[in-house]
């Protein structure tokens, strides 16, 4: 399971994610293809879920 499915699992479901994010749906089915979401707003998903920005996106914020 990859950080975005983590982050989506831990909030419920896609649609409260979103929610919390303040962005369509349909974002977050984006993300989910994709397997990582926007370097934008990982640290929303990080501050809104607890998922580790590394975890979120490795390529843009490797592990420590």
């Amino acid at each position: 399971m990859n950080g975005i499915e983590k982050a989506v699992k831990k909030s419920g479901n896609a649609n409260r994610l979103a929610k919390m994010l303040g962005v369509d749906r349909g974002l977050i089915s984006y993300w989910l293809e994709a397997g990582y979401p926007s370097p934008k707003y990982c640290l929303a998903i990080n501050d809104a879920t607890g998922i580790p920005l590394h975890e979120l996106h490795p390529d843009v914020y490797p592990k420590p």
